[in-house]
């Protein structure tokens, strides 16, 4: 087996799956004029927490999982996250657990992981 092969299970972590209990509503911006391109649902879920739902377009919920795991190897901490269906319906959309977080930016400078402090604010 090649070095590289060896590499390969620990590229992808398993997917994890969650059932909405609730059926998804729109997520309404806190700031005027911010607008939400992937049209963000939230639901509570069969494991007691609430999710942000985005999806159901492929291109969506693939782009949604890749960033959430790009983000988490660069050393940002993201939310949980996983795939589910609605009962009420049998598209899959992506989920990430709901949860207070502070920007990815703050994240950035106060663990050093910048070359260019002042450009990041």
């Amino acid at each position: 087996m090649s070095e590289q092969q060896d590499l390969l299970p620990d590229a992808l972590p398993p997917v994890r799956w969650v059932t909405l209990d609730d059926v998804p509503v729109p997520v309404t911006p806190h700031y005027a004029g911010l607008v939400f391109s992937t049209r963000p649902r939230i639901a509570g879920a069969s494991d007691g927490f609430d999710y942000f739902i985005k999806g159901p377009e492929i291109e969506v919920v693939v782009a949604e999982a890749v960033g959430y795991e790009l983000a988490a190897r660069a050393g940002l901490d993201v939310p949980e996250w996983a795939l589910c269906r609605a009962s009420h319906d049998e598209d899959v959309f992506f989920a990430s657990r709901a949860m207070r977080v502070r920007s990815g930016v703050d994240q950035l400078i106060a663990r050093k992981l910048h070359v260019n402090g002042d450009f990041l604010g």
